[in-house]
């Protein structure tokens, strides 16, 4: 596990899990996401999976890391995984290629956007640098959410986020967008919370 709830005794509603799994042939998905209703709580978990590279020998291993707890794991394959991590976050950019090809990686990052401005809203931090860019990129994402589906929507930067992922997640649910995915059920639930 990675991250801040890596380290965090005690979680809080909308936090999220982000889980790197190494295996030793080549992963069959590259991700998998789920939503975790804990006595009302939300919780996102994210898992990512990766191929061990058995040469690599980093200096600082996933075991020394400090925000990084290991879950499960031989000392001998740990012995060959560090994780990296981007230090800040990242604007998406305005238009995303491959869009139609890879527009479940683009759901999946749009429900982590919602985790994320929900969590900053509840602990009364949305004026936050990663809050503002997350409403950056759920604009965007949505934008082109309409235009998979040949709808022109033009949004306007002064619109709610919560209106504009209000109106995604309706385009979203009347064109069965969850039949074109692989993790039917997650994508199910994702679209039940988010039009919540």
């Amino acid at each position: 596990m990675v991250g801040s709830a890596a380290v965090k005794s005690k979680l809080k509603d909308w936090d999220d899990f982000d889980l790197q799994v190494y295996t030793r042939t080549k992963p069959e998905w590259e991700s998998h996401y789920e939503i975790l209703n804990d006595s009302g709580k939300h919780h996102l978990v994210s898992a990512y999976y990766l191929q061990l590279d058995p040469t690599s020998n980093p200096e600082t291993t996933a075991m020394e890391q400090k925000d990084v707890r290991v879950l499960l794991g031989t000392k001998e394959s740990l012995r060959h995984i560090r994780v990296d991590r981007p230090r800040r976050i990242e604007p998406l950019p305005h238009e995303l290629k491959r869009f139609e090809a890879r527009h479940e990686v683009f759901f999946n990052i749009l429900v982590d956007i919602f985790f994320i401005l929900n969590r900053y809203e509840a602990r009364g931090r949305p004026s936050a640098t990663k809050p503002r860019i997350a409403r950056d990129g759920l604009r965007t994402i949505c934008r082109h959410f309409h235009q998979f589906y040949g709808v022109e929507w033009p949004i306007s930067k002064k619109e709610k986020w919560k209106t504009v992922l209000k109106n995604t997640v309706s385009l979203l649910q009347k064109r069965g967008y969850q039949d074109e995915c692989q993790n039917r059920e997650f994508v199910r639930a994702a679209i039940s919370l988010m039009g919540s």
